[in-house]
C-alpha cells in the first residue's frame, strides 16, 4: 500500500488553473499539518486566486488555519499574502467558527428533544467530522446542516414530523424538518441508500448491525457545547465513502468531503479500530474500485500518510475523480452545466450521462440510476411530496 514513483503517480497539470490547484492542495497540506511550507512563495495573484479556489470548495476556514501556520512558522511564504485579503480570510474565518458554534449548540438541543420525544439518534457527518479534526481546525470546518438519524422506520418518523412541523419536502432518505429558523435539518429515516437495490439491501443489513454501537458512540463537541452521538469509525468508512460515491454521480463532490474522509481514516488509524467488517462491506458492494480511486486522491491531495491507506491506491481512476472534484466544486456548485439541474429532464439526462462516464466504479449503475430515479419521482407524487 505504499506510494509509487511520483512519475507514475503525480497528479500533473500544465495549465495555470491546474497549477494553482497544485498550489492550493500544498495549501491544504500545510493546513491539516502534512507539509510545513510551499515549493515556491506565493505571487499576490496565486493568493488571490486560492482564496477563490478555497471558496469554491468550501475550505476557507480550514485554509485560514493553514495561513495562520504560515505566518508562525515560514512567515517568508505569506510575504505576498495582500493585507486586504488577510482581513476578509480573518473575517471569514470568525465567521465560520461562530457558525459552528451556533450549529454545535443546535445539535444538542436536537438530541436532546428528539430523546424526550422517545427516539434514538446519531448525528452523521458535519458536527461529528468536525470534532475528530481536532483542536482549532475543527472549530474552521465550513459547516452546512445538520443530518440526523433517527430509529424507528418511515412511518414512525413522518407522523412524529408532521405532529411537530409538518412538511411535504421528503424523498427516498430523509426529511427537511424546520424546527430552528437559523440552521436547516435534515431528518434521516436511512443513513443512506444505494440504487441497486441487490447492493442496498445488503447496505441496510450493514447500518442495522452497526446502529446499536452508533446509539452508544458519544464525542465531545470542540465548541464546548456538550456532547453528541455520532457513528462509530467502522460506520463511516462506509458511510461516507458511498456519500462521496453518490455526490460524484449526481451534482458533485468538493473537496470538504474528500478532506472529511481524509480524517475519517485517520481517525481509524489512530483509534487502531478493526476494518475488517467495513472493508468486507465495501467489497460486497461493489465499491472496492472506488475506494482505490479515493486513496490515490488521499495520498496525493493531503499526503496522506502509508499505514493509514485501506486500499491499495489507483492513479488512473483517481486522476478521474480529482479532476471532476478540482472542476465541478462543492456540490458541484462551480459546474458550468449546473444549470441542468433546474429542469428535471435535463437533470435525468445529466446524471444517466454520469453513470455512463463513471461506469468503472459501477458497471450496472446506468441501468439502476434511471430505474430508481423513475420509480422515486412517481412515489413523491402519489405521497404529494416535492
Amino acid at each position: 500500500m505504499t506510494r509509487t514513483s511520483a512519475s507514475e503517480n503525480t497528479y500533473v497539470c500544465t495549465s495555470v488553473c491546474c497549477q494553482i490547484a497544485m498550489l492550493f492542495f500544498e495549501l491544504l497540506r500545510v493546513s491539516v499539518g502534512a507539509a510545513r511550507s510551499f515549493s515556491h512563495i506565493p505571487s499576490s495573484s496565486e493568493w488571490m486566486e486560492m482564496y477563490n479556489v478555497a471558496g469554491k470548495q468550501t475550505l476557507i476556514g480550514v485554509c485560514f488555519a493553514g495561513v495562520q501556520r504560515l505566518c508562525d512558522e515560514q512567515p517568508e511564504m505569506v510575504a505576498n499574502l495582500p493585507d486586504d485579503l488577510k482581513l476578509k480570510w480573518i473575517a471569514n474565518a470568525v465567521g465560520i467558527q461562530q457558525r459552528n458554534e451556533l450549529i454545535d449548540r443546535r445539535c444538542v438541543e436536537l438530541q436532546t428533544k428528539l430523546s424526550v420525544a422517545g427516539f434514538r439518534t446519531y448525528i452523521m457527518k458535519g458536527q461529528g467530522n468536525a470534532a475528530i479534526y481536532g483542536g482549532e481546525l475543527g472549530t474552521l470546518r465550513q459547516p452546512g446542516d445538520i443530518d440526523i438519524f433517527l430509529d424507528g422506520g418511515y412511518k414512525r418518523v413522518i407522523d412524529y414530523v408532521n405532529s411537530t412541523f409538518p412538511t411535504r419536502d421528503v424523498n427516498e432518505l430523509e426529511i427537511h424538518y424546520h424546527c430552528f429558523r437559523d440552521v436547516e435539518v435534515e431528518i434521516h429515516y436511512h443513513p443512506f441508500i444505494m440504487r441497486d437495490p441487490f447492493k442496498n439491501s445488503r447496505l441496510q443489513k450493514f447500518f442495522e448491525a452497526e446502529k446499536e454501537r452508533c446509539f452508544e458512540h458519544k464525542i465531545e463537541l470542540p465548541s464546548g457545547a456538550g456532547d453528541i452521538t455520532v457513528p462509530t469509525p467502522c460506520f463511516n468508512l462506509v458511510h461516507q465513502l458511498i456519500h462521496i460515491r453518490h455526490h460524484l454521480y449526481t451534482e458533485g463532490i468538493g473537496l470538504r468531503q474528500l478532506m472529511d474522509y481524509y480524517f475519517v481514516l485517520l481517525d481509524v488509524h489512530a483509534r487502531h479500530a478493526d476494518t475488517s467488517k467495513a472493508k468486507i462491506v465495501v467489497q460486497e458492494l461493489g465499491l472496492e474500485r472506488f475506494a482505490e480511486a479515493l486513496m490515490w486522491v488521499m495520498q496525493e491531495v493531503f499526503a496522506l500518510e502509508a499505514s493509514a491507506v485501506l486500499w491499495v491506491s489507483n492513479p488512473a481512476d483517481g486522476r478521474m475523480i480529482l479532476d471532476e472534484v478540482v472542476r465541478s466544486g462543492n456540490f458541484g456548485r462551480a459546474d458550468e452545466q449546473r444549470g441542468c439541474l433546474n429542469s428535471r429532464w435535463r437533470s435525468f439526462w445529466l446524471v444517466n450521462g454520469k453513470a455512463f462516464r463513471f461506469a468503472p466504479f459501477d458497471w450496472w449503475a446506468w441501468l439502476w440510476t434511471p430505474l430508481w430515479r423513475l420509480w422515486h419521482f412517481g412515489w413523491r407524487k402519489i405521497h404529494g411530496y416535492r
